[in-house]
């Protein structure tokens, strides 16, 4: 893989990361329904962010 690449692609990992940290509770339960809240609390353990 050249290094513009693993650039690119840290980059849009961290996009999507922010993307992720940003989102409310209630976009997580409208895309995964009822255990939206659960997988967004996980995420955000495995995160560091909680």
């Amino acid at each position: 893989m050249c290094g513009e690449t693993l650039v690119h692609l840290v980059r849009m990992v961290m996009a999507a990361r922010s993307r992720l940290a940003a989102l409310p509770e209630t976009a997580w339960r409208s895309a995964l329904g009822a255990k939206g809240p659960a997988y967004r609390t996980v995420w955000r353990i495995l995160d560091g962010a909680q």
